[in-house]
C-alpha cells in the first residue's frame, strides 16, 4: 500500500513539474525569462544615467521576434534603447548614427584613392553593440563596443582584375582587411559581411567574432556561390570576363577623369566644350551604355561625350 502511495505521489510531482516547466517555457517565450525585464531595465537605466544624465526610463518591454528588451528614455517615443540579455550588449541609435557618420567621412577618402580596378560599394553600414559592463562615457567613441561592418549596395565589391581561380578565395578577406586597416582608431570591427564578384563568380564573406579578425579567419568564412541561379550576378560575371562593366556612377566618374586627361594630352577639341558639372551626367550615360559597348575605353568615352554634348546642344 505504501509503495503504491509513494509511486502515486512521485507521479503527481513529476506531472506538476512538467506542467510548471511548460508554463515557464510559454511565459518566457512571450515575456522573456522571469525578472529578465527588471534586469534589463537596471542595465539600461545605469547606461542612460552615465551617458545622458537622464533618470527617467520606461518599463523594459520584451520583443518576441529577437528576444531583446527595449525601453523608452525620458518619455520620448523616438529615443529607444535595446538590451540583449544573451550577449549582455546595448544598442543605441544615437551611437549607431555617430559611428556611421564618422564611417562615411573616412570611407569616402579611402574610396576616392582606391585602386580603380577594384570597385567598392557606394556605402557601408556599421552596427555597434555596446558592452553592458557598467562603465560608460558620454563620449560615444570611448565606450566599449564591438562592430559589424557590412559592404552594402549590390553587387558589393567588384574586382576587375583577372584573378586566378586558385587564389580568388583570398580576395574578399584581403580587400576588406585592407579597408579596415585604413579606417581610424575609433572603430573596433570584429565582424564582417561582404559580397565579392570577379570574372570567376560570386563569393560571400560572413564572419562573426569578438576580436579583430585575421585574414586567415576571414578566408575560412568565405564561401563560393553558384551564379547560375542569380541572373544579375551571372550577367555581371559575363561582363567582367569581357572587361566591360561599371556598376555605379562613382567609378564611371573616375573613368571620366582618366579618359578626359588622355583627351587633354592629345588636345582633343571636345575637351573645351566640357565643364566641371558634366562629369556626373556623362558618368550616368556611361553606366547605362557600357554593357552594350564593344569599343576600347577611349572610343567608348569619346562616343558618350559626343552624344551628351549633342543632347545639350553644345556640339
Amino acid at each position: 500500500m505504501k509503495t503504491k502511495l509513494t509511486t502515486s505521489k512521485i507521479a503527481t510531482i513529476v506531472l506538476l513539474s512538467i506542467v510548471v516547466v511548460f508554463i515557464l517555457f510559454i511565459y518566457s517565450a512571450i515575456n522573456g525569462i522571469p525578472f529578465g525585464g527588471m534586469y534589463a531595465k537596471y542595465k539600461l537605466k545605469n547606461y542612460v544615467k552615465q551617458v545622458y544624465n537622464i533618470s527617467i526610463v520606461s518599463k523594459a518591454m520584451y520583443n518576441v521576434k529577437n528576444s531583446n528588451y527595449y525601453i523608452t528614455v525620458d518619455n520620448n517615443p523616438n529615443f529607444e534603447l535595446v538590451y540583449s540579455l544573451y550577449d549582455n550588449t546595448i544598442n543605441d541609435g544615437r551611437v549607431y548614427r555617430a559611428f556611421n557618420e564618422q564611417l562615411v567621412k573616412e570611407y569616402k577618402v579611402i574610396k576616392d584613392k582606391y585602386d580603380m580596378e577594384i570597385e567598392l560599394p557606394i556605402s557601408l553600414d556599421l552596427v555597434t553593440e555596446i558592452k553592458a559592463n557598467g562603465k560608460y562615457s558620454r563620449d560615444f567613441f570611448k565606450l566599449t563596443y564591438t562592430q559589424k561592418l557590412t559592404f552594402q549596395s549590390y553587387p558589393g565589391i567588384v574586382n576587375h582584375y583577372k584573378i586566378p581561380v586558385a587564389t580568388r578565395i583570398k580576395q574578399p578577406s584581403v580587400i576588406t582587411s585592407d579597408i579596415i586597416s585604413k579606417l581610424g582608431s575609433k572603430f573596433n570591427i570584429t565582424s564582417i559581411n561582404a559580397k565579392y564578384t570577379d570574372s570567376n563568380g560570386l563569393l560571400i564573406l560572413d564572419y562573426t567574432g569578438l576580436t579583430k579578425p585575421t585574414i586567415q579567419q576571414l578566408q575560412a568564412d568565405t564561401t563560393k556561390v553558384y551564379t547560375a541561379s542569380n541572373s544579375n550576378t551571372a550577367e555581371l560575371v559575363k561582363l567582367l570576363k569581357s572587361k566591360k562593366s561599371i556598376t555605379n556612377e562613382f567609378y564611371a566618374e573616375r573613368m571620366y577623369n582618366r579618359e578626359l586627361a588622355k583627351m587633354k594630352k592629345h588636345k582633343d577639341p571636345l575637351v573645351k566644350l566640357l565643364n566641371k558639372w558634366d562629369a556626373y551626367h556623362v558618368a550616368r550615360l556611361m553606366v547605362d551604355d557600357i554593357n552594350n559597348s564593344v569599343e576600347s575605353d577611349e572610343a567608348f568615352f569619346k562616343r558618350i561625350v559626343t552624344t551628351y554634348l549633342k543632347k545639350e546642344n553644345r556640339l
